[in-house]
């Protein structure tokens, strides 16, 4: 309604509807994340070893001032040891030298049969070094003695009937048994013979003969004379004081289960009619060698 004396408004246009809302746009879907990866387990890095200590630092060179006393004194130095090692060196072949003597001096010389110590070493044989050990004399063999001599008759009187000087006839002796004439002749050892002139021994049936040039020799001596001897027929002018050794046909004595013997035979004295005889006789034994 309107107030009177007013005038009358002017309707107002009406107002145009407003524009209709845009729809949302919906906003785009985020891309996806990716998962953080795991943390991959690691081995514990090794220990770093300690730097090895800086070299020490050089000495100072000495200064050009004391220099060459400083050489000199170390030539020196060097001059005396060489002197020293020296000495050291002439001591010990001084040593070695006195020990070879020593050794030389104490090494036996072999002489004949039996080894001998000698004073003084040989000029032929070298001396042994003191490393090597002193070489020992190689053992000998000792001589043989000979047999032992058992005596059977000493100085036994035997009486030989003397064969006829106008005839060519013989009278034997057995030392065996000392038996003599012809009960003796298949065991004699030696006969007498008027078989020429002048009246002759013959020695014809040992292992052995020979005529002794001592009066009494001893049974060592006859063996020494008769040992290697020949076994032929010996033949001796008869005179008194004629000596001779014999050994006993060995051969014949084994036949006759009798031991070999050694006999020494003295002519003491001569007749017309007789010889007589002084006759020993031994056993002989071997002595065992060592």
């Amino acid at each position: 309604m309107t107030t009177p004396g007013q005038p009358n408004p002017q309707p107002t246009p009406p107002t145009p509807p407003a524009a209709a809302p845009k729809p949302p746009v919906p906003a785009p879907p985020a891309p996806p994340v990716a998962a953080p990866p795991l943390p991959t387990p690691t081995a514990p890095a090794p220990p770093t070893p300690p730097a090895p200590p800086s070299p020490p630092a050089p000495p100072k060179a000495p200064k050009s001032s004391g220099g060459s006393a400083a050489a000199g004194a170390y030539l020196l130095a060097v001059v005396a040891l060489i002197i020293a090692v020296a000495s050291g060196a002439a001591a010990a072949y001084a040593i070695k030298t006195a020990w070879d003597v020593r050794d030389a001096a104490a090494e036996p010389t072999p002489q004949d049969t039996a080894a001998v110590p000698s004073d003084t070493p040989s000029a032929t044989t070298p001396a042994p070094t003191a490393t090597s050990a002193t070489p020992t004399p190689a053992p000998t063999t000792p001589t043989p003695t000979g047999p032992n001599f058992i005596p059977d008759f000493v100085q036994a009187q035997v009486n030989v009937p003397a064969p006829a000087a106008s005839s060519c006839n013989s009278a034997y002796v057995d030392v065996d048994t000392l038996a003599v004439g012809d009960s003796a002749a298949a065991g004699h050892e030696f006969y007498f013979t008027t078989c020429g002139s002048p009246l002759r021994v013959f020695v014809d049936r040992t292992s052995g003969r020979a005529i002794s040039t001592t009066a009494n020799p001893t049974p060592a001596t006859c063996y020494e004379r008769v040992t290697g001897t020949p076994t032929s027929e010996l033949q001796i002018p008869a005179e008194t004081g004629l000596t001779f050794c014999l050994l006993t046909n060995r051969a014949q004595a084994t036949a006759q289960s009798l031991p070999q013997r050694l006999a020494i035979v003295e002519v003491e004295s001569i007749t017309a009619t007789q010889v007589r005889l002084v006759v020993s006789t031994y056993r002989m034994e071997e002595v065992p060698r060592p």
